[in-house]
């Protein structure tokens, strides 16, 4: 799907996460207090079409994260993005890359520190 094939999206993540340096990544999820796991949906979304073109179907694509608690293994938020799947590859890595971008600004918003009170 992706030239960097299905490593791809975490692998991206993996870059801007650790670029943003806000998180100690560590090598093993028992490292870890809070696991991020990423994944990919392309989900069916409409069929149409006539008689003359044959079916035609319609998918929406996107990234999901998952924050995970790793003792109970309980999904704590989840964040997604459309990504697209379209037709030439250097399309769809771009459209994985601006989605990956998404999810790490509004992992930001999520993780903001709350603005101090006036006083």
């Amino acid at each position: 799907m992706w030239s960097g094939g299905p490593a791809q999206p975490y692998n991206e993540l993996y870059a801007a996460l650790k670029s943003w340096g806000r998180y100690e990544l560590v090598a093993t999820p028992a490292d870890a207090d809070l696991v991020l796991q990423i994944s990919f949906t392309d989900t069916l979304t409409d069929v149409g079409g006539s008689q003359a073109s044959g079916p035609v179907s319609f998918t929406t694509a996107q990234l999901n994260l998952d924050f995970l608690d790793l003792k109970t293994h309980v999904i704590l938020w989840t964040l997604n993005e459309k990504t697209s799947t379209g037709h030439l590859e250097k399309g769809r890595d771009q459209a994985l890359e601006k989605s990956i971008n998404a999810l790490v600004d509004d992992l930001k918003v999520l993780t903001a520190q709350p603005a101090a009170a006036a006083k």
